[in-house]
């Protein structure tokens, strides 16, 4: 296990988070160093940036998905880089997943419901 590797699973466990995310974590910096072939030390914002991009654009990432990566890359960023925070937020912007809400249907129709007394 590298070093880098065994700083964000170490940062992730000091602040209790699941396994779950520390799997997808650790997935998502690998995912992004294997892109550039490079150590993600070495990779700067700019490429950050490019590789969401083909994220979305090339691997047609989900909205939600896309949010988890840039959770992930800021997290690591931030947290074991110590990168500067504005910097970050520049590079990785917070993405809006669209809203889904319930179709309700009319009450036409459904008068009676629950109001007959047993």
């Amino acid at each position: 296990m590298t070093l880098l590797r065994q700083k964000l699973i170490d940062e992730i466990q000091l602040r209790g988070f699941s396994v779950h995310t520390q799997r997808a974590y650790v997935r998502i910096v690998a995912a992004l160093a294997a892109h550039y072939k490079r150590s993600p030390d070495r990779i700067e914002d700019p490429d950050i940036k490019s590789y969401l991009l083909h994220l979305l654009r090339e691997r047609k990432l989900a909205p939600k998905s896309l949010i988890v990566h840039v959770s992930g890359l800021r997290f690591f960023y931030r947290h074991v880089l110590k990168r500067s925070t504005t910097t970050i937020d520049e590079a990785l912007p917070r993405a809006k997943a669209p809203i889904h809400r319930p179709v309700v249907s009319s009450s036409a129709g459904h008068t009676g419901y629950g109001t007959r007394n047993i």
